[in-house]
């Protein structure tokens, strides 16, 4: 606790709030994780990779909605709900709902590495994670307070899923092609 216990209040509002931007992806998550591991016992990559493009372009518009929502009318939600004491919360969900945007759109790949019997990658890459984020709020909190923190957990975020994404790449190699792009070829 760098700043003490009325920063890590607020920025508790600013993760919870983030959690609900992050809610699309969670939800598909918890539907497609069922298909994903029938996909892949069946060996059908090509069904595989049509469902991650899909999951890609359903998640990452819907959360984009609600930041594009939070960002016109989050002062205003943030002080109805949780007081003006609060308001302050505003800067550090917009920095943590662009990284979840940015997560959102890259497509569920932590899923897909577990769904796949390649849970030390998923184990691996947290790891990597939560030693980044400490690092990163050592060198930013005492700088830029709240905002560091965001920028920290955001950080530390994209990083996550762009290792998810590597590994995928390296496990299945030409079986399943993510590219990050939004089409269905």
């Amino acid at each position: 606790v760098f700043l003490g216990f009325e920063y890590v209040a607020i920025y508790m509002i600013a993760l919870q709030i983030n959690g609900i931007i992050g809610m699309p992806l969670a939800v598909s998550n918890l539907v497609y994780e069922p298909k994903i591991s029938e996909q892949y016992v069946r060996g059908d990559f090509i069904k595989l990779q049509k469902l991650y493009k899909q999951i890609q372009i359903v998640v990452g518009p819907i959360s984009l909605i609600g930041l594009i929502m939070f960002y016109l009318l989050g002062f205003s939600f943030i002080s109805y709900v949780y007081g003006e004491d609060y308001a302050s919360s505003y800067w550090a969900i917009m920095i943590l709902g662009f990284s979840q945007i940015i997560s959102s759109f890259l497509g569920p790949a932590g899923s897909y590495l577990q769904m796949t019997k390649n849970e030390n990658s998923v184990l691996n890459g947290l790891i990597i994670s939560l030693l980044l984020n400490i690092l990163l709020n050592l060198l930013l909190i005492p700088a830029y307070e709240l905002i560091g923190a965001a920028i920290s957990t955001g950080i530390s975020l994209i990083i996550l899923k762009l290792y998810y994404i590597f590994w995928l790449k390296k496990i299945f190699k030409n079986k399943l092609q993510i590219n990050n792009s939004n089409n269905l070829d």
